[in-house]
């Protein structure tokens, strides 16, 4: 082990979505996802929206089935970075 690596890993989901593996500190997870007919019916809905040029359809689409990601955290600058970045700036 490197010495940044921790012991413990916190898991970003509850326990229930997990699958035990034959190693038992090993756990996987359970993932939804969409079977191969709806995949199948998603492409075609998609096709059918791209070539008839039906932004309301495609929207309907992709707000339907495409889960929401929550937005990135934003990172404050260090100060003393945003400094020396604003000195190597040409003038």
């Amino acid at each position: 082990m490197r010495s940044c690596d921790g012991l413990f890993e916190q898991l970003p989901k509850p326990l229930g979505s997990f699958i035990q593996t034959p190693r038992p500190k090993i756990l996987r997870a359970k993932e939804a996802m969409l079977s191969q007919i709806e995949v199948a019916g998603l492409l075609r809905t998609l096709r059918r929206a791209i070539s008839e040029g039906d932004c309301a359809l495609l929207n309907s689409v992709i707000k339907d089935r495409i889960e929401p990601m929550p937005p990135p955290k934003r990172i404050k600058r260090n100060t003393a970075q945003s400094q020396v970045s604003k000195e190597k700036q040409p003038v």
